[in-house]
């Protein structure tokens, strides 16, 4: 086993990603296997290649990425193969928005003043204060919080 703490930020990084493909998104209820599966189970079936099934998972991920600019039908099937696929290996478990703003250990920032600084920094730009807006979200960039400001409003992970 290849281990070092850059192997492990690695696949922290990795797992994020997957996890930020499926935040928001409808997962539907039924499982359609898709060129995905099969590439995937071919994957394990050599010899349980996982660095193989891992990276058909990536593209899976990037797949479901571009769908979801175009249909939400499309979108959710793929999201359900991911889960699908990814839960095989242990993964993908958690609900994408608790994995998120957990997925450090929070010694820092809480999640409340974490709310409270987005409200203040919404308010902010209600007020067309862009600097204390940007300001505000700086400082939570410095304390590892990425922010996305969408139409249904402001949601946040750690880094």
């Amino acid at each position: 086993i290849d281990y070092s703490e850059q192997s492990l930020l690695e696949a922290k990084v990795g797992l994020e990603r997957m996890y930020t493909s499926l935040h928001g998104q409808a997962v539907a209820d039924e499982y359609v296997a898709s060129d995905y599966s099969d590439r995937y189970r071919k994957a394990m079936d050599d010899d349980f290649n996982t660095p193989v099934a891992i990276s058909v998972l990536f593209d899976l991920v990037r797949e479901l990425n571009k769908a979801k600019a175009s249909t939400a039908e499309s979108s959710s099937l793929l999201a359900k193969e991911l889960v699908v696929l990814a839960e095989q290996l242990g993964l993908l478990a958690q609900d994408p928005e608790y994995f998120l703003k957990n997925s450090v250990v929070n010694d820092g920032i809480s999640e409340g003043e974490i709310e409270s600084l987005i409200a203040d920094r919404i308010q902010a730009r209600k007020d067309k204060d862009f600097a204390k807006s940007d300001e505000i979200r700086d400082a939570l960039a410095d304390q590892g919080i990425t922010l996305l400001d969408t139409r249904e409003g402001t949601s946040w992970t750690r880094r």
